[in-house]
C-alpha cells in the first residue's frame, strides 16, 4: 500500500484525503446515532453524553464530511482541467 501511495500524484492524494475525511465524518455521525440509541435504551441521567453532546458530535461529523467533499471536488476538478488542457494541446498539434 505504501508503495502504491508513493506512485500517485498530488491531485490523487487530495482526492484520497477528501474521501477519507468524508468517511471520518460519516463515522462520527454513525457514532452519534449509536450513542443516541444506547442512551435511549438506558435512559440513565448519569449518562456521559447528553443530547447537546450528541448534537455537537453529529454537527462536527457533518462539517468534516462537507470539508472532505470540497477537498475531493477540488482534486477531481483539477484533474479534469488538467485532462482538458492536455486534450486541447493534442488538438492544436494535430491542426
Amino acid at each position: 500500500v505504501e508503495a502504491a501511495l508513493l506512485d500517485i500524484n498530488v491531485l490523487q492524494k487530495i482526492i484520497i484525503l477528501g474521501n477519507s475525511m468524508q468517511s471520518l465524518g460519516a463515522g462520527l455521525q454513525a457514532y452519534q446515532g449509536v450513542s443516541n440509541v444506547l442512551k435511549d435504551e438506558r435512559e440513565n441521567e448519569d449518562s456521559i453524553f447528553d443530547k447537546k453532546d450528541q448534537r455537537i458530535i453529529a454537527l462536527i461529523g457533518i462539517w468534516i464530511q462537507v470539508i472532505g467533499t470540497l477537498i475531493s471536488a477540488i482534486g477531481v476538478t483539477a484533474i479534469e482541467e488538467e485532462n482538458r488542457l492536455e486534450n486541447n494541446e493534442k488538438s492544436e498539434i494535430l491542426i
